[in-house]
């Protein structure tokens, strides 16, 4: 149905470099067209596809190609009609760039085999999609000091040195070490370090066949020679070299990279080039930090590959395989780099010592050859020797908050030799805390700021410290008297209740736990003489912060809560002068005594007595030796009690 012009089919264009919109044909039963053609090969056996521009640059890619034959051709048109097209370029590889084209404008594809086939049984799929833009490099924007000290490290305490380097144009060949940015294409970092076995301006995408440069002329290295199994001294060949030392401020150092090759594929199980991360110690002792994790291998074409890309070659470690821009993988055009493939995303790590003297010595060489090129991309400012880090913030919404009242500990790590350290607090200076860590408990920014002695090197870092809430509890009495046989109630409030999640309380009395739930009140039952410190603990469930408080229970065996004397000696000595009834809380609830003598005469009435009858009558005279009675009345609903009292002076 595409067989002509007029019938193109329509595919959609992609706006990155994905093929997820594409297109399928097959040139059985094609004929040729009548649309000028002044390509190569044989249109005899056309189909035509149709796109509209979403971009300035497009790729057409074909592929999935199965047949008698896969030498297919391809040619691109514009115009605003099947009658009036206008050739833009031929293309026999499988792979093309149209640049310049009109957004919104559509454009013709047409697909033929090469060679004259009246029966072709070819199909074939296709992709329109937007030319990423590759990396950029330079070997001129830094030196290669500045390479290492301003964009590999990056710290405003540098304490790298002595850098020395060794490359292809220091022997009339190449520039093997340069710089790079991601340039708004898909390299995972943006900026970085480059070292290649070849020619830094020939690493910039798309991929667009084998990278050859560089000359005998140019050496290998005799110290990767050595770390590498399988190399013999003198198997290798333009090795670029950068060595320095540098001071950690930390117990670790590490910085992040990719390794890039140009055997991925059909060698990646015969010929691999060489690249190691050299860390020597102050004893000399030296360790490779291009490892594959996991493993004690070093990270080469032959440790890091997947059978993906060669069928009989098995797959080793392809977890760490990125990406592969060959038959059965990405389209070349869609490479940031000029190499057909690449590893993820590693880190080279070590433990070391704070304050010594490490040399590290970065480099990659061709093995065996001067062709097939390798690079190691390390990523800017990822080389860490041990910046301040107070760690990750310490949030309520993160859930690693700690409780009220609990210390979190503040480690700023060691410190660099002749340097001191300094802590704030919301901007305020900690006065006398100088030492590397900090105890805290409250909410608050905390900062520490490193300075080194006699220089302007100051550096810091900052952490904001959260705490959950517990539960602040208040009682509604928090001391009791109460009756033997009554009953009473003890209740808690939660002031910031609101602030906090569903909450659990545990009653205990001197220890034993008594009720344990939701409920903030424990009733005191009238028939259990209950007295002591009554401990509430409430819990939140969800954080486990939690607080507690005492109620302290006291009573009495009276009944009405009410001491009843039998004596009295009114007699001005200071001691039971007077018919005292010394339960505050009962007394509260008296409503009026009377005091009757023995023959049942009313001597004495006072309405809500507290503690004035001292043995006299309602006029005031001093009542006679002998035994006395009195009824006490209640303002609630209890029945009035009475009892007898003796006077003698």
């Amino acid at each position: 149905e595409n067989d002509n012009c007029s019938g193109a089919t329509m595919i959609e264009a992609n706006e990155d470099e994905s093929c997820v919109a594409s297109g399928s044909g097959t040139l059985v039963a094609a004929t040729p067209s009548s649309e000028n053609n002044s390509c190569g090969g044989s249109a005899d056996d056309d189909v035509w596809f149709e796109f509209t521009a979403v971009s300035e640059n497009h790729a057409i890619s074909l592929y999935n190609i199965i047949g008698d034959t896969l030498d297919l051709y391809h040619v691109l048109y514009e115009g605003d009609g099947c009658g009036n097209l206008n050739q833009i370029y031929c293309s026999d590889d499988n792979n093309s760039t149209a640049n310049d084209l009109t957004v919104g404008n559509n454009y013709f594809i047409r697909v033929y085999s090469f060679t004259a086939n009246e029966l072709s049984n070819l199909t074939f799929d296709i992709c329109v999609f937007t030319v990423p833009p590759p990396i950029s490099t330079s070997t001129t924007l830094y030196t290669v000091e500045e390479l290492v000290t301003d964009v590999l490290i990056d710290s405003e305490c540098n304490q790298a040195f002595n850098v020395t380097s060794s490359t292809g144009s220091d022997f009339g060949s190449t520039n093997g070490i340069g710089y790079f940015e991601s340039n708004g294409s898909s390299w995972p970092f943006e900026n970085g370090l480059i070292m290649t076995s070849g020619d830094v301006a020939n690493a910039v995408g798309p991929e667009s066949g084998v990278l050859v440069d560089g000359t005998y002329d140019w050496p290998g290295d005799g110290d990767l020679e050595a770390f590498i199994p399988g190399l013999n001294a003198g198997d290798t060949n333009n090795a670029s070299i950068i060595e320095f030392e540098f001071v950690p401020v930390s117990n670790s150092m590490s910085f992040d990279f990719i390794f890039a090759a140009e055997e991925y594929g059909t060698f990646q199980c015969t010929f691999t080039d060489a690249f190691a991360f050299l860390l020597t110690d102050s004893s000399g002792n030296t360790t490779n930090l291009a490892i594959v994790p996991g493993t004690d291998d070093p990270i080469s074409v032959l440790t890091v590959r997947d059978d993906q890309y060669n069928s009989s070659c098995e797959s080793v470690n392809a977890e760490w395989f990125a990406n592969y821009y060959g038959p059965g993988g990405l389209p070349p055009l869609t490479s940031p780099t000029n190499f057909i493939g690449h590893t993820e995303v590693m880190t080279a790590s070590a433990t070391v010592i704070p304050n010594e003297v490490y040399t590290i010595k970065l480099v990659v060489a061709d093995d065996g050859d001067t062709i097939y090129d390798s690079a190691v991309f390390i990523d800017g400012g990822s080389f860490d020797i041990g910046q301040l880090d107070l760690g990750e913030d310490i949030l309520i919404s993160s859930g690693n908050a700690l409780c009220e009242g609990q210390e979190i500990v503040l480690d700023a790590g060691a410190l660099p030799n002749n340097s001191s350290i300094e802590w704030f607090m919301d901007g305020t200076l900690l006065e006398g805390e100088t030492g590397v860590t900090l105890t805290v408990n409250e909410t608050a920014f905390y900062s520490a700021i490193i300075t080194v002695d006699n220089t302007d090197c100051a550096y810091g870092d900052d952490i904001l410290v959260e705490f959950f809430q517990s539960p602040q509890i208040v009682a509604v009495e928090d001391s009791i008297i109460k009756c033997a046989n009554e009953g009473h109630t003890l209740e808690v409030n939660i002031e910031n209740s609101d602030q906090l999640n569903s909450l659990t309380y545990i009653w205990t009395l001197d220890g034993i736990d008594l009720q344990t739930g939701t409920d903030n009140t424990y009733y005191l039952d009238e028939l259990n003489e209950e007295s002591g410190e009554f401990t509430v603990t409430v819990f939140d469930d969800i954080t486990y912060c939690w607080n507690s408080i005492t109620i302290n229970v006291d009573f009495y065996e009276n009944s009405y809560c009410v001491d009843l004397p039998q004596g009295l000696s009114p007699n001005g000595d200071g001691f039971n002068d007077c018919l005292v009834l010394d339960h505050l809380e009962a007394k509260e609830d008296i409503d009026k005594i009377e005091v009757f003598n023995r023959y049942g005469t009313k001597i004495y009435e006072m309405n809500e007595y507290v503690d004035q009858w001292c043995g006299v009558d309602q006029d005031g005279k001093v009542v006679p030796v002998g035994t006395y009675f009195y009824i006490i009345y209640f303002n609630s609903t209890k029945e009035p009690i009475t009892s007898w009292i003796y006077v003698n002076y």
